[in-house]
């Protein structure tokens, strides 16, 4: 048997980059194409998930452009819902991009098709798809009940009122609303602000309480915990 031996270093000199996070990457592309104007992004992950997200606004009528070799990007926002009012859309295994792509396309009046490999088909989507029903999305779950590939349809959406999620199964169900429900146009609550009220049963687990910290805090949501679930009050306002 041969071994290698290698000695303990004393010390490193150099500049190491370290890679983005795909799920950071596309939540960030997601809100910089529903928003008004053009967005700068610096460092986007290279990544499967990422250019699946890239190919998929593209289609939808959103037009970016890559800096040169790097990984900077300059995207222009729609101002709303996604002007393609039609597409089929192929995003191989991309989680991180089937999922908020479903709440924002549920949201958008067109009908669309999402479709991705046979691993994707595997993957639950059911309590996301369950969520946006409950505002009056037409989601049809064309294989498997709960799972992709998804045909979606031109529904009337209901602004305001409250929507239910499971927390406690994945942090992307609840990062997909909370990004797109400002789409519904929410509805006037007591002090006449637009709303819509979005209720996740939550689980004490580090990713999605670490998910639901971050979104609300960017969102400048309130949270009122009880009884195992977590509410947090969503505006409803034309994205900006």
């Amino acid at each position: 048997m041969e071994f290698l031996d290698l000695s303990p270093m004393l010390g490193a000199v150099g500049k190491v980059r370290l890679p983005g996070s795909k799920s950071i990457s596309n939540r960030v592309l997601l809100l910089a194409a529903l928003a008004e104007g053009k967005t700068e992004i610096r460092d986007l992950l290279a990544s499967d998930d990422v250019e699946r997200m890239l190919e998929a606004l593209q289609a939808l009528g959103v037009c970016w452009t890559r800096t040169g070799e790097s990984f900077d990007y300059v995207v222009e926002g729609v101002g709303g819902p996604f002007p393609a009012k039609t597409a089929d859309l192929f995003l191989g295994n991309a989680g991180t991009a089937f999922r908020p792509l479903t709440a924002a396309l549920a949201l958008s009046g067109g009908d669309y098709r999402l479709s991705g490999v046979p691993r994707m088909h595997e993957r639950p989507i059911g309590d996301l798809v369950e969520a946006l029903r409950q505002l009056g999305a037409d989601i049809n779950c064309t294989l498997n009940e709960g799972f992709p590939p998804l045909h979606i349809k031109p529904a009337r959406i209901r602004a305001g009122g409250v929507v239910q999620v499971r927390g406690d199964v994945s942090s992307q169900f609840l990062t997909a609303l909370l990004m797109t429900l400002p789409l519904t146009g929410g509805g006037d609550d007591d002090r006449g602000r637009r709303r819509v009220d979005l209720q996740a049963l939550y689980c004490d687990h580090a990713r999605t309480d670490g998910a639901l910290r971050c979104a609300g805090r960017a969102a400048g949501l309130g949270t009122l915990c009880g009884a195992g679930w977590r509410a947090l009050s969503q505006p409803g306002y034309g994205v900006r």
